[in-house]
């Protein structure tokens, strides 16, 4: 499969809803196992237009914070994150190719972080790094952290199983229900009826949860880069 074949064709014509879909569902099954080098290399090519798309709408504005950012586009904070994870998981051949592998992960990781820190979703300052060099000097703290983050990792997944357990549920009753109203043919095409409130806290676990899994990523990232 060469590079500007099959799906990889007009990923610049691509809204940026369509753009990010396209790399949140090659994300979404990276978690169950890997993706053969197409899939990956159409959903990078998508995500990176979903990034670019992102600043050049300006679909986030300097100094809105977390609770400032619209439902509907806190999704897209988690772009930068998905590319890093879809092109961190690369296979390459040769130890050379891995470089800019490692470099652009770590890079799109970076960006993450960064808008994050920006619209307070983290505390300014941690997204450079600067807390884990600074445990780093002190074993136990490091150590602390470490159980911190993994039970809020724990909590945060099992709060977005119960969540999407519900929205699930929703979803089988809108279907269930749909069959008898005819009246109404959108009846049913709706994402099992979410309400704001619920869609707003399960992107914002998502991206606490990236948030720790990019801090997790820069020193094995660094080490590659080194």
């Amino acid at each position: 499969g060469t590079a500007h074949h099959g799906d990889m064709e007009g990923v610049e014509d691509l809204p940026l809803a369509a753009a990010f879909e396209r790399g949140l569902a090659a994300y979404t099954k990276l978690q169950s196992g890997a993706l053969d080098e197409e899939t990956l290399a159409s959903a990078a090519a998508a995500l990176r237009h979903a990034v670019n798309r992102i600043d050049v709408e300006g679909v986030f504005s300097k100094n809105e914070t977390k609770d400032d950012i619209a439902t509907a586009d806190l999704r897209y904070l988690l772009a930068p994150f998905y590319l890093a994870e879809v092109v961190g998981s690369t296979r390459t051949r040769a130890p050379a190719a891995r470089l800019p592998v490692a470099t652009e992960a770590s890079s799109a990781h970076a960006t993450f972080l960064s808008w994050c820190e920006r619209h307070e979703f983290i505390p300014r300052g941690d997204g450079d790094g600067a807390s884990a060099s600074s445990a780093a000097a002190d074993p136990a703290t490091a150590r602390d952290r470490k159980v911190a983050r993994f039970k809020r990792e724990r909590a945060i997944r099992a709060r977005l199983e119960d969540l999407d357990a519900k929205r699930r549920a929703r979803r089988q009753d809108a279907l269930l229900n749909a069959e008898w109203d005819d009246e109404d043919p959108e009846c049913g095409q709706d994402d099992g009826g979410e309400d704001d409130a619920e869609a707003r806290e399960r992107w914002t676990l998502a991206i606490e949860d990236a948030t720790i899994k990019a801090s997790d990523a820069k020193p094995r990232l660094g080490l590659e880069l080194t």
